[in-house]
């Protein structure tokens, strides 16, 4: 049986006391904000609906939510607020969906971890447009290159070398034809030195495109770079 519009605006009242209490007695945090946390289930048995009328009730405003499985058990996160679209899981959706749609590979759990890491490297605010170029085929065939590169120069900066990386003893990584997160997960800093390139390509007989290069590599602070080196794990590429 269908529920009314009546019983759903009830069930918003309810619902929105329910997150402002749980948020008040037991909040918990989450990348940067303050949120309620619990299984699908226990909403609806606490506002005494479905959980269908507590998904669909918790998509519209005045409630920000995020779908995550907490102790193996599917949760909402909600907060009263208005979404943030920089938030670290959201663009991690996102870069999912675009990866699926580009490749018509699905997201494995540990390919979607990778996701997740990349939005913390890549650079604030321009994380999607870097995945992006990186995954299709000239940007996918620039990382590989520049994570191969080798030189005994540990003078030069990383952003006049066009993408140092140190090489690793014993290590090496497999060449994939197609998109491979793991791997672009490993040689991030390749992928986003790959993308300025281009983007600086684009525009360099531009004072914009050369602001675009040097605002970039300032705020990344180049001399620090010499040190950077691929954060291998055992189970990586």
């Amino acid at each position: 049986m269908q529920e009314s519009s009546g019983a759903d605006s009830s069930a918003q009242v309810r619902l929105d006391a329910l997150v402002r209490q749980t948020i008040e007695e037991n909040g918990q945090h989450f990348e940067g904000k303050t949120w309620a946390i619990l299984p699908y289930q226990e909403w609806a048995d606490m506002a005494g609906v479905s959980t269908k009328t507590v998904t669909r009730t918790f998509q519209k405003a005045p409630f920000d939510t995020l779908r995550k499985r907490v102790e193996g058990r599917q949760a909402a996160l909600v907060r009263i607020g208005k979404p943030d679209p920089n938030q670290p899981t959201r663009l991690a959706k996102r870069m999912a969906v675009i990866f699926e749609a580009q490749t018509g590979q699905r997201v494995s759990p540990k390919a979607y971890g990778c996701l997740h890491g990349l939005v913390q490297d890549f650079r604030k605010g321009w994380q999607v447009e870097i995945f992006k170029y990186a995954i299709n085929p000239e940007g996918w065939a620039q990382t590989k290159s520049l994570s191969k590169y080798k030189t005994e120069d540990h003078v030069t900066p990383l952003h006049k070398t066009g993408g140092m990386v140190k090489p690793l003893p014993g290590k090496f990584h497999h060449h994939h034809k197609y998109p491979h997160l793991p791997t672009l997960r490993v040689f991030w800093m390749c992928a986003e030195s790959a993308f300025v390139a281009k983007r600086l390509s684009e525009g360099s007989k531009t004072l914009e495109g050369h602001a675009f290069y040097l605002d970039w590599w300032q705020e990344r602070d180049a001399a620090a770079l010499l040190d950077w080196e691929p954060n291998w794990k055992p189970s990586d590429v």
